[in-house]
């Protein structure tokens, strides 16, 4: 089974990196993870394993391989970045300060997309997803 699972970790992590340039994933505390009620299922997948090779390859490629903090990203609004507190039952982001709407995890990914880019690119103003054309279908 871990050949298995090696194998296909080498093949994603190499069509990712084929496919982008900057590669931006939550930093994780996969150990903590390990010792909490998902432990079965983060120890199976590997997860330390799989974002090794990806970094690995990326920075082989000439690409950027980037971890962000995601603390508060579900509560941030991706498009003016203001915070949208919400229960973790709440499963849409409804913005009240600029009206974005979005499935939750949409949300907090766009979120952790502009922390990984503000990183990339510190010298030039990161660009917040547009409202109208990133708005998902109303509730």
């Amino acid at each position: 089974m871990s050949n298995r699972r090696k194998d296909f970790q080498h093949k994603l992590s190499s069509d990712l990196v084929k496919r982008y340039r900057l590669i931006i994933v939550e930093d994780l505390n996969v150990r903590g993870l390990t010792r909490s009620r998902v432990s079965k299922s983060m120890g199976d997948a590997g997860w330390s394993q799989f974002l090794f090779m990806l970094s690995h390859k990326a920075e082989r490629a000439g690409g950027k391989f980037v971890q962000v903090d995601c603390t508060g990203s579900s509560q941030e609004c991706p498009v003016c970045g203001s915070e949208v507190r919400k229960k973790l039952s709440k499963r849409y982001h409804k913005c009240r300060n600029c009206g974005y709407i979005a499935p939750r995890d949409v949300a907090a990914a766009q979120v952790i997309e502009n922390r990984g880019r503000a990183r990339t690119e510190p010298w030039r103003k990161v660009n917040r997803i547009e409202s109208p054309v990133a708005r998902s279908s109303p509730l």
